[in-house]
């Protein structure tokens, strides 16, 4: 490997409000040279939401035409990539892309599990003329892994040997949890819902992208029993690995827990599924990690300042930072992971995910498509 050759990460989370992008390279270490984003238009989002849904009319139809509009923005955050850094378009190796996941269904006893990730790889490569390596949880969950969180392995790669007793929390629309634990493997899982239904509420409430540092929430006061009967989903009682999405943790489940509870202020709700996302997270640490020492927080959510305080209250012996503390700004860490990933594949260097995933072998993930080279 040279050090010329850089690599472009492409993230869309669970939140779906659009695509994180950066430009890195990995050696002879890692960098970021250049971070960019851009939101998804309105009906863009509504159509991804609905994709979501268990039947939609015209499905197949609409998640083609959806594919494709993606394929469109992630190539309008490359060309800000490297039009941001100067780099020559062809000093990128390839495009790690994640893709919209509008199915998520993992693994559970008796049943096999599918995922499906949209976002039009094919016509991505022809819109930047670069390689695109994409579908990389598909061969995952065919090796009976989970198919996510894949970040875990990324974390490990660049924290691993540096920490120990060491969590990395992602608060994306599901949170999800790596914990470095050298020399024992490195494990992660989902815990459950962080901004999935925080930002819907208050979408739905103050009509806003998402309630500021969490604002609105301090305003509350937590309803004990709607918090329980959320609590009673049988996910959170599961063991690692697991995974999980809006697939489960969508409107519908909400509406059902809120049914029982028809008068709560709006105010109250919101307060409560912080609670829900703080309560479920610490009890998954302390169930699943008890000598974790300290924790770094990324995603969107490690912006929602009441979540991060009231996660410290919930966990008083572990620091909590965001990964701005290792370098690493907290929206850069998932699209930096997924340009790893890229690199993995081009090279032919397996990921081992099985204490993670609960991936049956070591994997070379992602689909790759090669440009022509005449």
């Amino acid at each position: 490997m040279v050090e010329s050759e850089y690599y472009i990460g492409l993230m869309s989370g669970t939140s779906m409000d659009g695509v994180d992008g950066v430009l890195a390279k990995f050696e002879p270490t890692t960098e970021v040279l250049g971070q960019a984003y851009l939101p998804f238009p309105a009906a863009l989002k509504i159509t991804l939401l609905q994709l979501n849904q268990v039947i939609i009319p015209n499905e197949l139809h609409i998640s083609e035409i959806a594919g494709l509009e993606i394929a469109h923005i992630y190539a309008d955050v490359v060309d800000l990539l490297l039009n941001q850094t100067h780099i020559d378009r062809s000093c990128v190796r390839a495009i790690g892309m994640h893709g919209v996941t509008i199915r998520h269904k993992p693994i559970i006893p008796h049943h096999s599990g599918y995922t499906l990730q949209i976002g039009k790889a094919a016509e991505l490569l022809g819109l930047c003329n670069l390689d695109v390596v994409y579908d990389f949880r598909s061969l995952d969950i065919a090796n009976q892994g989970q198919g996510a969180p894949l970040t875990p392995a990324f974390h490990h790669y660049f924290w691993g040997k540096s920490y120990s007793n060491t969590g990395l929390l992602n608060l994306g629309g599901i949170a999800n949890i790596t914990y470095l634990r050298d020399p024992l493997p490195t494990i992660g899982f989902d815990t459950g819902p962080a901004n999935v239904f925080l930002d819907f509420w208050a979408q739905t409430h103050l009509h806003q992208a998402h309630d500021e540092k969490g604002n609105w929430a301090r305003l509350g006061t937590v309803h004990a029993e709607l918090l329980r009967v959320m609590l009673n989903e049988p996910y959170f009682q599961l063991l690692p690995p697991k995974s999980t999405g809006r697939d489960l943790f969508n409107v519908a489940w909400l509406q059902e827990k809120l049914a029982i509870f028809p008068a709560i202020p709006p105010v109250e709700v919101q307060a409560t599924l912080l609670a829900l996302t703080v309560q479920t997270i610490s009890q998954a640490i302390m169930r699943h990690t008890p000598s974790m020492k300290e924790l770094f927080v990324c995603g969107g959510g490690a912006y929602n300042h009441a979540l991060l305080e009231q996660l410290q209250l919930a966990l008083p012996k572990i620091k909590i930072a965001t990964t701005e503390a290792l370098g690493i700004p907290c929206h850069q860490v998932e699209a930096l992971a997924f340009a790893w990933l890229a690199r993995q594949r081009i090279h032919q260097i397996p990921v081992d995910l099985k204490f993670i995933t609960g991936a049956s072998k070591v994997q070379i993930l992602g689909a790759h498509l090669t440009i022509p080279r005449f």
